[in-house]
């Protein structure tokens, strides 16, 4: 991941962090800022979403840095032209002291409740909302659409191995990284991207594409040209011109194909012919495996209606997470702390108002299910649940052990098999219970009265 840690780089930055970090400089001495992200709102048909992105907000934070060329570039900002030397100076040797406590990567969560917490010098806090917005806000996104799809190929309880597919549709080089990672941790068998699979050692998988069909002189020809250099791996691309035509084609080229793919028209009933095709010709063991615009939805038909599918392979609906394409992820301050005063802050305005101070969030199960999540200020002596929120970050120092991919995809299955059924609905789903403790409800009727 040396790659993704050039994005420690904090001139990945609006202006406006910059600007703010000025006067907090020369205005805050001392000063701790405690900053909280969450979502507002879920999106609509999502009854939760999956925590992703977690180890690139720690890597960031470990390599903050302004090089000597961004320190120069922001001397010369019109807007920063005027800024004494002191604050570049201090600009130039910033790195990250604070604390980072967040939820485990892969822990299901819901709306308003924080999913980390930045605790540090006022500077360090502000100037990084911008990154941690990024990393955690399109990650999650994609892991949540990805559990989805998951979760749609399995509701007649066989499992089907589903590939990622996004890299040539994704909006650009470094989120088709992301989504290989996201989609792998919630759930998804490998990618097609070579570069995220070394990376992340994620399963890499392929096909054939229209094109090498196309090569050659005729259909057949190409299927065996395939099998000659890819015996054991081929799966062929059958819709090139005619997908039963195609079908009928393999046989020829070969008894143990591992796959077909099928790529476009009616897929229920094409795939339905298919088998029968492949079955009457003895090849019971060949698998059908489907593309093509796929998302939770096609792929829920696909499997009420028995259509003989064993596995998928689901891009650019995936990796634009295309009917819920962005979060209302937030980074706000609801706390300073200097020396020993501490003053919870709160803000009011229509539609966005939030809880004064540092929180922390309890999981309450009953019969092997998540049953409702309780939002407590972070100091509360409550009795009972599961502290979702641990230490990540101490004084600048990684205190906690990441866990490596194949951890996080277990724990993400565990987290998905403990949610109610009705919560992880595609089309409906219900409400999951997220309640706020009366002392923090009583902090933000102490903040409005003091605010007004």
């Amino acid at each position: 991941m040396k790659f993704l840690c050039n994005y420690g780089k904090l001139l990945f930055t609006d202006l406006y962090e910059i600007t703010m970090s000025a006067v907090y400089f020369y205005e805050f001495k001392d000063t701790w800022g405690i900053f909280e992200l969450w979502v507002r709102n879920l999106p609509e048909k999502r009854g939760y979403l999956v925590f992703c992105g977690l180890e690139f907000a720690v890597n960031y934070l470990l390599n903050l840095h302004f090089t000597e060329e961004e320190i120069e570039f922001l001397k010369k900002h019109p807007s920063l032209s005027h800024i004494g030397d002191q604050f570049f100076e201090y600009l130039s040797g910033l790195k990250f002291t604070g604390n980072l406590y967040a939820m485990p990567e892969g822990t299901v969560f819901f709306e308003n409740e924080p999913v980390l917490r930045i605790e540090a010098p006022i500077v360090e806090a502000q100037i990084v909302e911008t990154a941690l917005l990024n990393f955690i806000t399109y990650n999650t996104s994609v892991a949540t659409k990805a559990s989805r799809i998951k979760y749609a190929s399995q509701i007649d309880g066989k499992e089907r191995k589903i590939v990622e597919f996004g890299a040539r549709r994704a909006s650009d080089f470094l989120s088709s990284i992301y989504a290989a990672r996201a989609s792998y941790i919630a759930g998804f068998d490998g990618t097609s991207n070579m570069l995220a699979g070394k990376i992340f050692k994620i399963p890499t998988f392929g096909t054939m594409a229209h094109s090498f069909v196309l090569s050659f002189k005729s259909e057949i020809e190409a299927f065996k040209k395939y099998i000659k250099y890819f015996p054991q791996t081929a799966i062929l691309l059958i819709d090139t011109y005619d997908t039963i035509q195609g079908a009928k084609k393999v046989k020829m080229a070969g008894k143990d194909i591992k796959a077909v793919r099928i790529d476009s028209g009616d897929v229920i009933s094409i795939s339905k012919e298919v088998r029968e095709i492949l079955d009457r010709d003895g090849m019971e063991k060949t698998g059908i495996f489907v593309s093509g615009d796929l998302d939770e939805y096609k792929i829920y038909q696909f499997i009420k209606n028995s259509a003989p599918i064993d596995g998928f392979g689901v891009g650019t609906k995936l990796v634009t997470s295309d009917d819920a394409p962005y979060l209302g992820s937030v980074y706000k301050l609801v706390e300073l702390r200097k020396g020993n005063e501490r003053k919870k802050v709160a803000k009011f305005s229509k539609g966005k108002v939030t809880y004064p101070g540092a929180k922390q969030i309890l999981r309450f199960e009953e019969n092997g299910k998540f049953n409702h999540d309780l939002v407590i200020s972070e100091d509360e002596d409550v009795k009972g649940g599961e502290r979702l929120l641990i230490k990540i970050i101490e004084n600048g120092n990684l205190v906690y052990n990441l866990p490596d991919l194949e951890n996080i995809r277990n724990y993400v299955s565990k987290q998905i098999l403990k949610l109610p059924e009705s919560v992880k609905d595609i089309y409906n789903p219900s409400k999951y219970e997220v309640k706020f403790s009366e002392r923090l409800e009583k902090l933000l009727a102490l903040a409005r009265k003091e605010a007004i």
